[in-house]
């Protein structure tokens, strides 16, 4: 993992001028609720590079964010302002409800809404919190159950390494019941390359 963000400004810089029509077919403006946005700047069998924005004119209360796993392995890189990674296990009890969760964006989900199944309740202890500023990385296994944090007044940016699938389902973990799908109204949105290029050199402006 290079750490060097000078690097990965040119990595983003590079892609900007040359893989912009990628980029507006695979990102997404408010993935999964409004205020997450990311950019995508490759998506194939092997890997997968995003660069995750969340802009201070749309604070995204990420601590009330539902604790949940990824189908994935990752590596986490923070380009700017700070993320906490709050990580968690189970326990037995009946604190939260959880349950597999489908994306509304699975290939095979043709309602493109959130599916969940219940699998059950259960308790979450949280284990460690791991707090990550502009050059911090963080391997997040796909077992790793967790939310985040982030200052909801400053533009917080960071890459998103993915690895191959490897699992079927994630997990969702909420002391609300959420029934057998969540509501993501105006979730979703695709980009245009100006709004892309708007977006983005915020990002390299903090780098």
């Amino acid at each position: 993992m290079i750490k060097d963000l000078s690097f990965w400004k040119k990595f983003i810089e590079s892609n900007l001028q040359h893989n912009i029509d990628y980029m507006v077919e695979h990102s997404i403006k408010d993935f999964h609720f409004k205020g997450l946005n990311y950019i995508c700047f490759q998506f194939s069998p092997t890997i997968v590079i995003r660069l995750y924005i969340i802009e201070p004119s749309e604070p995204v209360d990420t601590k009330n964010v539902n604790i949940h796993n990824h189908l994935y392995d990752s590596q986490i890189l923070v380009l700017s302002s700070s993320i906490t990674n709050n990580v968690y296990k189970m326990e037995d009890g009946d604190d939260y409800f959880y349950s597999h969760l489908t994306s509304a964006l699975c290939p095979t989900n043709t309602d493109k809404k959130i599916k969940l199944k219940r699998i059950g309740k259960t308790n979450l202890r949280m284990e460690k919190s791991i707090k990550l500023e502009a050059g911090d990385t963080h391997f997040q296994d796909h077992t790793e159950i967790h939310n985040v944090e982030n200052d909801t007044t400053k533009l917080t940016a960071f890459m998103v390494f993915e690895y191959p699938t490897i699992k079927k389902n994630s997990m969702l973990f909420s002391k609300e019941d959420y029934g057998n799908t969540i509501s993501t109204d105006k979730a979703y949105q695709r980009y245009t390359k100006e709004e892309i290029h708007y977006l983005v050199n915020d990002v390299l402006s903090m780098l």
